[in-house]
């Protein structure tokens, strides 16, 4: 997390190659591709960062990231450049879960562990199993903040 905020803290002070290097030296080190340009909320915890991938999506605090995770865009010939997820506050992505494109994440969804959904909408409170198109969606009734950052969502 560290060298994710000293590359991102680089970059907006345009030292580029300075970023570059730190991004580069967090891949070898952690295995986390978190590119120095994303925007990462302010309160994020990375559990397992090995082999996560965060794409360019709009962050919002209270985020927690296990091992395998994938966050894309989907790109197609209407948008070259793709449309990344969105997530809202208290969002947990399990291992190896996937979100890819036009996605609206409601506040307190858990992303089940090998779970892969694609421009999908999801309510609040909701925990998401299973491999896009066939989720399946339950009630999450706990909220689990506490227990990463000792407090509540609201």
């Amino acid at each position: 997390m560290f060298l994710y905020f000293l590359s991102n803290t680089l970059y907006k002070n345009n030292k580029i190659i300075e970023a570059t290097k730190i991004f580069l030296l967090n891949k070898a080190l952690h295995g986390i591709d978190a590119f120095y340009s994303i925007v990462l909320p302010e309160i994020f915890y990375f559990v397992h960062p090995i082999g996560t991938i965060l794409g360019n999506a709009v962050y919002s605090d209270y985020l927690v990231v296990y091992q395998g995770v994938t966050v894309g865009s989907d790109r197609n010939e209407q948008n070259i450049n793709g449309l990344y997820p969105e997530f809202s506050k208290g969002c947990t992505l399990l291992a190896n879960s996937s979100i890819i494109g036009k996605c609206r994440i409601g506040e307190n969804v858990i992303l089940g562990a090998h779970s892969f959904i694609r421009n999908r909408v999801v309510s609040d409170n909701i925990i998401i199993l299973g491999q896009y198109p066939n989720n399946q969606y339950i009630e999450n009734r706990h909220h689990y903040l506490n227990y990463y950052f000792g407090q509540s969502l609201k």
